[in-house]
């Protein structure tokens, strides 16, 4: 089973802007409406490129991050 909608005009959740959306799913069966489900939800945009992350198209830093390097394509440690 598959699912998606296009949605314009989203208000996308950042820090300090917590803006929620109750989100409807109904499961169908021959016509009739069998469950329906409400879900609290936010929505945020994420970019990666140019060795950057956008977060809802505002670059963001990325503190304590670490790479690991691979070795016989098992990571080392």
């Amino acid at each position: 089973m598959e699912a998606s909608a296009e949605i314009d005009g989203l208000h996308f959740w950042s820090w300090g802007y917590g803006y929620l959306y109750t989100v409807k799913t109904s499961l169908w069966v021959d016509g009739k409406k069998v469950d329906e489900v409400a879900t609290r939800t936010g929505f945020r945009k994420t970019r990666f490129g140019k060795g950057m992350i956008w977060l809802n198209d505002r670059v963001i830093q990325m503190k304590g991050l670490h790479s690991v390097p691979v070795m016989n394509g098992r990571e080392s440690v």
